[in-house]
């Protein structure tokens, strides 16, 4: 490459020719290409990776599936009457219902058990407990059977429901955790928290669509817009107490 370069301008001058010879031009454009081949390796060695996609939200994700919330009313074959508690464990249990969007509440009696008579003769006070808690005609009765014919089997009440959960359990320990040199999260992290999450919130389908925004308050909005038109202060005075140190908490 560089005898080439060396030998161009001499046979210009040899031969008069004030044009390029081809054969200095070429080492040229090998050194341009050279120059360009190495920017674009360097530009594709720096191109920013992103954020990771292997992180806890991906492998335990919080997903809403069909669900059934069941109780059972333990029920005495000599019993005859549905008792306090028991009608206000139904009350509660409709109204729970009614708040995560069921309409109906499926009731199911044992069949060839001990205590099936007692289970049909409390069936009226159970749809009174239900109508109490708000579900009125939406009360389905039915029966399952019971191998054990001297047993004494409860009333199970049950209603669908929207649930979110993680769709495996946690406490998978795949790998290995001090050989780890990826500087990446370990499977099982994050699958507790998420898990934990899903159960404690009220209404899972908060995770897919905001609930409706309470409408503002149209009389103190008034009052506040009166003031600033007067050029009073509209911020809220709050009076506290001056009390020693000791006393706080009390």
């Amino acid at each position: 490459m560089r005898n080439q370069m060396s030998l161009a301008p001499f046979a210009s001058r040899a031969t008069g020719r004030h044009r390029r010879s081809p054969l200095a031009a070429a080492p040229l454009l090998v050194l341009a290409a050279l120059a360009l081949g190495g920017c674009a390796n360097r530009q594709a060695a720096v191109q920013p990776t992103g954020l990771p996609t292997d992180n806890y939200q991906q492998r335990h994700p919080i997903l809403l599936v069909d669900s059934t919330t069941a109780i059972d009313l333990p029920i005495s074959a000599s019993q005859g009457q549905l008792s306090r508690d028991h009608a206000d464990v139904v009350t509660a249990f409709a109204q729970e219902a009614r708040e995560r969007g069921a309409n109906f509440v499926q009731v199911m009696l044992p069949a060839g058990a001990a205590n099936t008579q007692a289970a049909r003769s409390v069936t009226g006070e159970i749809r009174q407990a239900l109508s109490r808690g708000g579900i009125w005609g939406g009360v389905v009765v039915q029966t399952y059977p019971v191998d054990d014919a001297s047993s004494s089997a409860p009333i199970r009440l049950a209603y669908p429901r929207i649930k979110a959960e993680v769709p495996h359990e946690c406490g998978r320990w795949q790998e290995q955790l001090a050989p780890n040199f990826d500087n990446v999260d370990y499977w099982n992290f994050g699958c507790a928290s998420q898990a934990n999450l899903a159960a404690m919130v009220v209404n899972p389908t908060d995770f897919v669509t905001p609930r409706a925004t309470t409408p503002g308050d149209a009389e103190r909005r008034l009052k506040i817009l009166e003031k600033f038109r007067i050029g009073e202060s509209t911020r809220t005075n709050h009076e506290f107490k001056q009390q020693g140190i000791l006393k706080l908490g009390n």
